[in-house]
């Protein structure tokens, strides 16, 4: 994973601020920038397993995403749109 940023539980505001992210984005923001994704392997082609990141921003080629690591780790990466399917909200 070509990582950007790391920063977990013991890291306060940042933690606190990276768990609330995507409910606090704006609605007047692109569509893209609140879906979810599920990345295959490292979203570059490469290793293996899959995980779900929510996009913050984008291009035409490429997603940057944030996800949770490990428990209360969260990690923000660029990772291509080809190696990514959103994944469906409920609709309750």
């Amino acid at each position: 994973v070509s990582t950007l940023s790391t920063w977990g539980a013991n890291d306060g505001a940042a933690a606190t601020a990276a768990a609330g992210y995507a409910g606090a984005l704006s609605r007047d923001r692109p569509r893209a920038h609140t879906k979810r994704v599920r990345v295959a392997g490292d979203g570059w082609g490469g290793g293996s397993g899959e995980y779900v990141a929510t996009v913050t921003e984008s291009d035409r080629l490429t997603y940057t995403v944030i996800f949770e690591a490990s428990p209360g780790v969260y990690e923000e990466t660029h990772v291509l749109r080809e190696h990514c399917t959103t994944v469906k909200r409920d609709r309750k």
